[in-house]
């Protein structure tokens, strides 16, 4: 008797940890951040990167800032399961900070195009996206 009862003890004990390993991995991959080319289907903005262009082309005012030729900023965010950006950063500014830092301003604003997760093995996971935004005059 004493030996069944140890044994379902142990039994039931088993599957309570393996049921917390399964939701701790299930949390983790939940909250992993993941590349695009991890991707069975990378985000997108929902009307079209092209559209999502236009608008950074319509919105990043650069008339009141001087400089010459192009400038090449490197800009790093978050697309979250919700299709939300986040963690907008600059990556490389092309020298100019304060062009930099008002790209991120446009990319945060609330005009912004929507876009879509990205999926891996049909789940929507958050994924880590970098643009380039070429300026010239």
């Amino acid at each position: 008797m004493k030996k069944t009862l140890f044994f379902c003890i142990l039994l039931i004990s088993s599957m309570i940890h393996a049921n917390n390993l399964e939701t701790i991995a299930q949390t983790i991959q939940e909250e992993k951040i993941y590349t695009f080319d991890e991707l069975n289907v990378p985000p997108h903005p929902i009307d079209g990167l092209k559209k999502f262009y236009q608008y950074i082309g319509e919105n990043l005012n650069v008339d009141n800032y001087k400089f010459n030729g192009k400038i090449r900023i490197l800009i790093r965010f978050i697309i979250e399961k919700d299709g939300k950006m986040t963690n907008v950063i600059v990556k490389d500014d092309g020298g100019r900070p304060d062009i930099a830092k008002r790209a991120v301003k446009v990319l945060q604003s609330k005009k912004c195009p929507k876009w879509e997760a990205g999926i891996l093995n049909g789940i929507k996971v958050r994924t880590t996206f970098e643009i380039p935004i070429v300026i010239s005059k």
